[in-house]
Parts: structure tokens; C-alpha cells; sequence
């Protein structure tokens, strides 16, 4: 799906960089105590005290002038009349609600109020209310990507061929990646724009809502420097996901912004150019944001109950969009789409490579079982990359009686279960996750509470899964 195309080409992202995260307890407290002195005086960045602290706490730009709505609930009500008032149609059995229902304050998702049966249109996007850019057809690109990766597959694979220049095969497919991130920065450029427009803009119900009730500052770019900091700690140099929080407008997009510029009237704008690409980045469907459909919610496996009419009414053709149950919907329950299976040319191939970290480098979540991960193991010796990979998902046990088993996990084995190397690999992790708990659990302090909940439940699902990876292992006859 539209969230997926970013990582089409993980494979060959050169930006790996390892930052050195760790830092000093009497460090974190003395730049703490340095951020309560700064607020305390209401200084402006300008002081000596906060402008150390900014350099020291945040690489972006906090949204206060950014303002939050005073009442998600109107924001949704207005959005959805102006849909129905171009031809949206949302079936009559949803609506929008709390993902707690105790706190009004938590994120919405959308829910069945009675049941929907198997095949009902649930959600039905004329092209018209689309925010897209103009030019190059994504899926086109696409395909013309794939087509020269098969014709230098075949190439590869000739008897007498010619070994590849290493640095020109990796330059060639850097420009194909950030192909697709450049019409990524331009859509966020289009949504800045359409923002200042306020009112006049034709989607400035979709437009408010986006930049004022969608909470944008949870996508892992608008997390603080500290919080990104912990999160590096938890990972390390080897798990996923390395440079957790580096998609920033200001280093993908100069090239993009500065041809844009010069053909249209924006202004420099640092805080809403990130703003607009954080939401791109949580929302986008790679060249365009698509209205309604965006505010459904992805979880794989028995709560997928979502999902586009056919590949072929793809909203990067600037086609009408029809979602439909794939299965009966009960009352109350949550709908759901999926972010890398779903019906859409984006998902093609990435079901066991765009997973729980990915999702979580994306759009500042932990998916909910099932959770699939894929582990390079840095495994010495092994000449294929795909050789040292660990790929499994962990889902959920449905008891005797149909129910779901919350204390019981199982897990099934996508790639071949590890050699004894790699099982070294994992015991040598787990064991240093397990060690890493009570420091992490004092990192945390004084966070934003969604990245201190973020960064303890990614710990948990990093433990646990790797718990029983090993559990299985021993069930399993151990290669060397």
C-alpha cells in the first residue's frame, strides 16, 4: 500500500549510519534539568541555556505555532460531510471513535456500530477529493524499475558475464529509491501549500484535520533527540530499525524544495514543511493522500477485514477507490486494512520484508499481533545476504474453543529455522535485552509519554520474540 514504497528498495538504502547514541546518566539529567530552567523562564531559543538545550534535545522544529484542535470530534464531522458533499460514500454501519474509550484525548480509529457482511462497500473515495501531485504515474515507475532489476538479474546470471561495478550498481538504484521520495517531498510541499491557503483550499476539511487532529508528532521524525537517543540504545548496532527517526524534510527534500519554489509561491517554512512530511510520510500513498480511507487503522491476520476493490482502481492513476469487507464484520469490532498485504501494486512482494520494524521506523508504532520480523544476523561465513537472514511471525494462539489465548504465543518460521550461528546470534541478543531492562526502564524517565510507551512496548516485542524463537529452536534439529 501507500505506505510501503519507501521500502521497495530497503535492499539498497546506502544511509546507514550508526550514530553513537549512548549517553551518560549525569549527562541526561543535566540537559533535563537545563530544558525545565528554559521553560521555567519562558526563554525564548535565543538564551544561552535554551539554545544549547535545543541543539542538545530536539533535530526538529516543536509545532506550536501548529495549533491542535479544541475538538477532533467537529474536525471529523466536518470532514466527513465535506466527502459525502463530493460523492464519498462511508458505509452508514462506522463511525469514528476513540481508540480508548475512557479518554477522548486518545488517537480515533473506526469502528462497527452492527454488523457488515462479506462483500458491502465500506468506503467509497471519488478522485476528485484525492491530494495528489502531478506528473510521472507511480505505478509505471515501478514497473520500470522491476523490468531493468529482471533484465540485470538475467544479465548476473550469464556464464561469462563481467563482474558488476559495486559503487555504479549501488548509485543506479540510490536514484531509482529516491525516484519515489521526491514525489513524496513534492506532495508535502502541495500539502504545506494547502494549508496556508486555510478555507480556500478545495480540502481544507481534509487539510485541518491532518495538521490539527491527526497527532503527526508521533511519526519518529518529530521525536525528540533524546527519545531517539534511548531508542538507539535499545536496538544497537544490529537490530531493527537502524536510523530510527532520520526521515526529515530537511535532508531528503533541498532539491525537490528548491525546483518547487521556484514555480510556486511557498514560504520557508521550516516547522510546516516538516509537519507536512511527517504527515506524508504516516498518511501518504506515496503521490497522493486519500481521504477517509487513511483514517483506517492496519493489523494483519484474523482482524484484516479491508481491503481496495482490485489493483487495477489504484489512486495513482487518479482513479474513484472502493474498499470492501473481505469478511463478515462484527459489531464493535475495529476495521482494519493492511499496510504491506494489501490488494494494491505497492504491496507486491513485501508481506515478509516491510514488518513490525519497518512499520515502526514509519509511522512511530508497534503493530499488534501478528508481527513478523526479518533479522540480518551478521552471521560470519554466510556469502548470500538471504542466507543469513531470520524471517518468522508471532501471532496470537486461538484456544479449543475459538478464543484468543493472550498469554500464549506461537511462532511460524518463514525462512529456515537458524543454524547453530545464527542461534548463537539470538541468545547473545536476548541475553543483552534482558540485561538492558533496568537501565532502559530509567532512560525512559522524563520522556513524551507515547515515546516512553513506544520504546518499552518495542523492548517487549523484541523480548519475547526472541524468547520463543529460541524456545522453538530447541524443538528443532540445529544446522551447522
Amino acid at each position: 500500500m501507500w505506505f510501503l514504497s519507501k521500502f521497495l528498495h530497503i535492499s539498497l538504502l546506502v544511509l546507514r549510519l550508526h550514530s553513537n547514541t549512548a549517553i551518560a546518566a549525569a549527562e541526561t539529567k543535566q540537559i533535563q534539568e537545563q530544558i525545565n530552567t528554559c521553560e521555567s523562564q519562558g526563554e525564548s531559543n535565543e538564551g544561552n541555556v535554551c539554545t544549547a538545550t535545543t541543539t542538545a534535545t530536539a533535530n526538529h522544529i516543536p509545532p506550536s505555532s501548529i495549533p491542535k484542535t479544541k475538538s477532533v470530534k467537529n474536525d471529523i464531522k466536518e470532514l466527513f460531510e465535506w466527502f459525502a458533499s463530493n460523492g464519498g460514500i462511508i458505509h452508514p454501519n462506522i463511525k469514528s471513535a476513540p481508540m480508548d474509550p475512557n479518554d477522548n484525548t486518545s488517537p480515533h480509529a473506526m469502528f462497527a456500530t452492527s454488523f457488515i457482511k462479506e462483500g458491502e462497500q465500506i468506503v467509497f473515495v471519488p478522485s476528485k477529493t484525492l491530494l495528489r501531485i502531478d506528473g510521472e504515474n507511480v505505478e509505471e515507475e515501478y514497473e520500470e524499475e522491476e523490468d531493468d532489476e529482471e533484465e540485470e538479474d538475467d544479465e548476473y546470471y550469464e556464464d561469462d558475464v563481467e563482474e558488476e561495478d559495486d559503487d555504479d550498481y549501488e548509485d543506479d538504484d540510490e536514484e531509482e529509491y529516491y525516484s519515489v521520495i521526491d514525489q513524496e517531498c513534492e506532495l508535502a510541499l502541495k500539502l504545506a501549500k494547502e494549508y496556508e491557503l486555510k478555507e480556500k483550499s478545495e480540502f481544507a476539511p481534509h487539510v485541518k484535520y491532518m495538521f490539527e487532529s491527526y497527532p503527526f508528532e508521533h511519526v519518529p521524525s518529530r521525536w525528540s533527540t533524546r527519545g531517539k537517543s534511548v531508542f538507539a540504545t535499545l536496538v544497537g548496532d544490529e537490530l531493527p530499525p537502524q536510523n530510527f527517526g532520520e526521515k526529515l524534510f530537511s535532508e531528503y527534500c533541498q532539491e525537490v524544495e528548491n525546483n518547487y519554489n521556484e514555480e510556486e509561491e511557498l514560504g520557508n517554512d521550516e516547522e510546516l514543511l516538516e509537519a507536512a512530511w511527517s504527515i506524508v510520510v504516516g498518511r501518504g500513498w506515496i503521490d497522493v493522500l486519500v481521504p477517509v480511507y487513511d483514517m483506517f487503522n492496519h493489523r494483519n491476520g484474523r482482524w484484516l477485514n479491508v481491503d481496495n476493490v482490485d489493483q487495477i482502481n489504484s489512486a495513482q492513476d487518479g482513479n474513484d477507490i472502493s474498499a470492501v469487507a473481505i469478511r463478515d464484520i462484527e459489531e464493535g469490532e475495529q476495521i482494519h486494512i493492511s499496510y504491506n498485504e494489501c490488494n494494491d501494486f505497492t504491496c507486491d512482494g513485501v508481506a515478509y520484508t516491510f514488518v513490525t520494524p519497518d512499520i515502526l521506523n514509519d509511522y512511530g508504532f508497534v503493530e499488534q499481533y501478528p508481527r513478523r520480523f526479518n533479522l540480518e544476523t551478521f552471521v560470519d561465513g554466510d556469502d548470500d545476504d538471504d542466507e543469513s537472514l531470520l524471517t518468522f511471525e508471532i501471532d496470537l494462539v486461538v484456544d479449543s474453543t475459538g478464543d484468543l489465548n493472550k498469554d500464549d504465543l506461537i511462532l511460524k518460521w518463514i525462512s529456515s529455522p537458524p543454524n547453530i550461528h545464527q542461534l548463537t546470534w539470538l541468545k547473545g541478543h536476548f541475553e543483552r535485552l534482558t540485561n538492558l531492562e533496568s537501565s532502559l526502564s530509567q532512560e525512559v524517565e522524563g520522556l513524551p509519554d507515547y515515546e516512553k510507551n513506544t520504546i518499552m512496548e518495542y523492548y517487549d516485542a523484541l523480548l519475547s520474540s526472541f524468547k520463543i524463537a529460541i524456545e522453538s529452536s530447541a524443538t528443532i534439529p540445529i544446522s551447522t
